[in-house]
């Protein structure tokens, strides 16, 4: 994605825990990027797009993180938590799931109007783990 695009994109925001919370489009160095500044808070923005990972098996960003958050361990739950983090959701597809997993995902759709994604990927910017090292969610 190019900065003109970054600074086009509709983006919907997920407030969780607001405290004190702000996002704006700025210049970083030439490019447009999203600054998040926050204290004791937690939101998202989430932006829908669908991507075939065969067609586009590469996913690319960069992030600047002026403070980690020192109790952040992605080791422990009670941890589970960071300066930033990227979610990646794959589409449901029924061929993969059990009998018993296809009915709680209709389920979901009936109650939701949608069905939840059928795995989820996370990136994290972590200050306990060494990079790249994958780890089972807690």
């Amino acid at each position: 994605m190019n900065n003109q695009s970054v600074a086009n994109v509709n983006m919907m925001k997920i407030r969780l825990h607001i405290f004190i919370l702000r996002y704006e489009m700025v210049n970083d160095n030439g490019m447009a990027v999203i600054k998040a500044q926050s204290r004791s808070s937690a939101s998202g923005l989430v932006r829908n797009i669908e991507i075939d990972p065969r067609e586009y098996p590469i996913v690319e960003w960069r992030w600047k993180i002026e403070g980690v958050l020192t109790k952040g361990d992605v080791r422990q739950k009670k941890g589970d938590d960071y300066a930033a983090r990227l979610y990646i959701f794959f589409a449901y597809d029924a061929s993969l799931l059990s009998w018993s997993e296809r009915v709680k995902y209709k389920a979901v759709r009936i109650l939701s109007g949608e069905y939840p994604p059928g795995a989820c990927m996370t990136y994290i910017w972590g200050n306990r783990t060494q990079k790249g090292v994958m780890v089972a969610s807690a």
